[in-house]
């Protein structure tokens, strides 16, 4: 045990990076194209850092080595739809089609959502509603 108290200042003693999946929905549906963020709450203590994971067809996974630790997190969840509409690329030479943020800001960019990642294996949903 004094091991692992001594250690536990420089590698967070028993914090490994952490497998995590699950689902993501806002209002019912599935969110089909979208990012998850994993914001360390204390600054990025222990040696945490921002880790985040491609939604797909509802579904997010982020594999151990990607470094989420055990810990408290904000979280801050994207979900870019397309608009429909077409743009040129930064040099003119193809289109795109453009796509916008259809979440509102509490769930990214002025997040309120928590999460408390506390062992490996774990399976955490975020079914997000509008009201």
């Amino acid at each position: 045990m004094a091991v692992c108290v001594v250690l536990s200042a420089f590698t967070g003693c028993g914090q490994t990076d952490q497998t995590l999946a699950g689902d993501v929905s806002f209002d019912g549906q599935p969110i089909d194209d979208g990012v998850v963020l994993f914001v360390p709450t204390d600054g990025g203590g222990n040696n945490r850092q921002k880790v985040g994971g491609q939604i797909a067809n509802g579904k997010y996974s982020i594999e151990s080595g990607r470094g989420l630790a055990s810990g408290k997190y904000r979280v801050e969840v994207t979900w870019m739809k397309k608009t429909g509409r077409k743009s040129s690329t930064g040099d003119g030479s193809q289109l795109q089609e453009d796509k916008t943020q259809v979440l509102p800001a509490k769930f990214n960019s002025q997040s309120t959502l928590t999460a408390e990642i506390p062992a490996p294996g774990n399976k955490l949903d975020f079914q997000l509603k509008s009201n």
